[in-house]
């Protein structure tokens, strides 16, 4: 596996859980469901006070490609009153790790309303190719994306439209913390950086899971991908704030990303 195959396998690995944020019911598919925001209001019912939600949570997961082990992702939210940052860092690990190291760090930060994260800014960097990492900003006011970066030495500014309710590939892990979902199906807006993208889910039951962690009661949702996409499953902890216990992403290839959770505290 070369750098490149490993930058890319790190990478879909911490997309792998960033697949959920509002739940409704009785949607027909993604052609026609509202937009996010109105899904939200007349579905999503807050289910923690912000006071009430932790202050502190640390996860551990274990990556695997097609069954190998090549990463481990850690991840850590904070609150601070109605505050909240999310770091995450994604490392090779295992025998791929002998030959290619290479780390994805990422970082989320914003405010907590009874409707969840409402992220300011969103910013990612790779060890050995700084010529990818970029820093966005979510401009509520003018319904705009900021993506700052730099491209062959010179600053670059691209504005991108920014739908209400967007959530950022970290930010949208957390929603079920105050807005539990609802129905069996899921509608998700989010964006990596750029343009957003509106994702469907699919309930397909509770089925009880056993990690490294230990055992949890969890909700399972699979994408509604079409013939030909991308494919993704999460399973999130039914009585731990509803935090990803396991996802798996396949991409259009074939190649299958699983993120399994080997150690989480919650304070």
């Amino acid at each position: 596996m070369n750098s490149e195959s490993v930058g890319r396998t790190v990478h879909l690995a911490s997309l792998a859980t960033s697949i959920v944020l509002l739940a409704s019911s009785g949607i027909a598919n993604a052609a026609d469901t509202p937009s996010a925001a109105e899904v939200h209001a007349r579905s999503a019912t807050p289910t923690q006070s912000v006071a009430a939600l932790p202050q502190l949570i640390r996860a551990t997961y274990k990556v695997f490609r097609n069954g190998l082990l090549v990463g481990q992702l850690e991840e850590r939210f904070e609150r601070n009153g109605d505050r909240y940052r999310i770091v995450s860092q994604t490392r090779t690990d295992g025998a791929v790790a002998l030959f290619v190291r290479e780390e994805l760090s990422a970082q989320s930060e914003g405010r907590i309303s009874l409707a969840g994260l409402v992220p300011s800014t969103y910013s990612a960097s790779r060890k050995n190719d700084s010529s990818r990492n970029f820093t966005t900003r979510f401009d509520w006011s003018r319904g705009e994306l900021i993506r700052e970066s730099i491209e062959d030495g010179k600053p670059e500014r691209e504005a991108f439209e920014l739908p209400r309710g967007t959530q950022d590939r970290l930010s949208s892990m957390y929603q079920f913390m105050v807005v539990a979902p609802r129905g069996d199906v899921v509608v998700a807006q989010m964006t990596q950086g750029k343009q957003t993208e509106q994702y469907r889910y699919v309930k397909e039951g509770e089925p009880t899971l056993t990690t490294g962690a230990g055992n949890f009661a969890t909700v399972h949702f699979r994408r509604d991908a079409r013939a030909g996409e991308a494919k993704a499953e999460l399973w999130l902890a039914k009585d731990r704030f509803f935090l990803p216990v396991r996802a798996v992403f396949t991409d259009k290839r074939g190649t299958a990303i699983e993120q399994s959770l080997v150690e989480l505290s919650v304070s």
